[in-house]
């Protein structure tokens, strides 16, 4: 089990997630509720993705819980989002959804949150359900005398209403969607056919978790070449890409340019902060691009930086009242969306003001263009913390913070070595004021992580 606990969910191949250890997670979550709550009928979700093990692993985990005497309410085939919806609207205690998100089919994993869709992290829930998977024997497990139920429960009419009550479409709009054979592929349609201006091109909507067209990692270059020809060759207004468990979100413009994540952060965060009266705190990963801090001050809302991880933004967004929050990654956090994040409703930022704009896309993206990044590049090293250390060492007086691995900055230029939360690499991200300096300080960088490792 050493490894597959991660910062804010669990991720393993599939082999070694076995029904034994998956009903002894489940008998775990169980635990940590009813020890929280103080009662032993706890109410928890879940729901699971298209992966060809999740419903496996979603009944070893289900079996778990009600042999404890919990219940379960079983939303099936869902979405991350749709998963945090049903822990926020239903009177349920908790919930899990079985996905590895935008990894490669070889992957399973869990992901889970507390009542109100409040996320956990390692820190404060997944310790407990490693430490204590890891202590008790299946033989010795004392079942409760009396077995939770498990009722079924279609979340997908509730959850598609609101966010059909937050789209506003005032004019025709033509998008291609790559749902990557992911959950998106049933969800965008549930929400489409509401909005007949919407032409929707759809690519990959088959729901199929063994990935037969490409990974459901729309961070990953090569995963979006269809999507950029689709879209100059329809003459969409723009294109989106959406991993596998549909909580991220890619864009591509008019012209089959893919847009960086941080420049639709600083994009929707303008607008978020204008509509709350050109106020309000918004949160973007120490990877993102210096344009957003820049923008959102602008606009007069709070810029804050913090570290990478769903459950971690999530905690500071309810802890500062944040109005949204932005990742590199393309995740995309919402207050109206109790501070979790959406693959859909960002989806939604974009009709809402595009739809009301004559302009392309393109357009309003080019005030972002001021630095020049070398986007988040992987390497694989024998010891990540040596690593980290060697660039303590080097760059010492450019030492900035390491909330989230190591960030240094100086007048010209910044960036960020980090170890993975879901993958044995290392992840560097650099931005510079000119080009020039771009390429030469990543040569360097790369150069020095180089001894330790390999370039993905």
């Amino acid at each position: 089990m050493a490894g597959m606990f991660k910062a804010y969910d669990i991720r393993a191949l599939n082999e070694e997630l076995t029904d034994e250890l998956c009903y002894k997670i489940g008998v775990a979550f169980c635990k940590m509720l009813q020890k929280e709550t103080d009662k032993a009928d706890v109410n928890i979700v879940i729901g699971y993705d298209m992966r060809p093990t999740s419903p496996r692993i979603a009944q070893a985990v289900i079996d778990g819980i009600t042999d404890m005497g919990g219940s379960v309410t079983d939303i099936g085939l869902c979405s991350s989002p749709m998963n945090y919806f049903s822990a926020a609207t239903l009177d349920v205690d908790g919930a899990a959804i079985i996905t590895a998100s935008h990894n490669s089919t070889k992957w399973n994993g869990l992901k889970f949150c507390r009542r109100g869709g409040v996320s956990l992290t390692y820190e404060s829930g997944i310790r407990f359900i490693e430490e204590f998977t890891e202590k008790f024997e299946i033989d010795n497990i004392d079942v409760s005398e009396t077995k939770g139920k498990t009722e079924k429960h279609d979340i997908k009419p509730e959850y598609t209403k609101l966010m059909c009550s937050l789209t506003n479409v005032e004019g025709p709009l033509k998008i291609v969607v790559d749902a990557g054979n992911g959950t998106m592929g049933m969800e965008v349609p549930l929400f489409s056919q509401n909005f007949p201006e919407l032409e929707i091109i759809p690519m990959y909507f088959e729901l199929d978790g063994t990935f037969p067209n490409h990974d459901a990692n729309p961070m990953k270059s090569k995963n979006l070449v269809d999507l950029q020809k689709r879209v100059v060759e329809e003459k969409a207004h723009f294109g989106v890409a959406f991993d596998g468990d549909g909580d991220r979100t890619i864009f591509i413009d008019e012209k089959g340019n893919a847009i960086p994540a941080d420049f639709i952060t600083a994009f929707i965060a303008k607008f978020k902060v204008e509509e709350n009266n050109n106020s309000g705190n918004i949160f973007y990963d120490l990877r993102s691009s210096k344009i957003v801090s820049e923008v959102v001050k602008i606009s007069g809302g709070n810029p804050i930086m913090c570290r990478v991880g769903h459950s971690y933004i999530q905690e500071l967004m309810t802890e500062n009242n944040a109005i949204f929050a932005g990742e590199l990654s393309g995740h995309y956090f919402y207050r109206e969306f109790f501070n979790c994040d959406n693959g859909i409703l960002t989806l939604i930022q974009m009709i809402n003001f595009l739809s009301a704009e004559r302009e392309p896309l393109s357009v309003y993206l080019r005030e972002f263009q001021k630095y020049f990044a070398s986007g988040e590049i992987n390497f694989k090293v024998s010891n990540a913390r040596e690593t980290l250390n060697k660039f303590r060492e080097k760059y010492s007086d450019m030492f900035d913070t390491d909330m989230d691995g190591v960030r240094f900055e100086s007048e010209d230029f910044w960036f960020v070595v980090r170890p993975s939360n879901t993958e044995p690499v290392v992840r560097l991200t650099l931005e510079s004021t000119t080009e020039k300096m771009m390429k030469e300080k990543l040569a360097e960088i790369t150069a020095l992580i180089m001894k330790d490792g390999t370039a993905e």
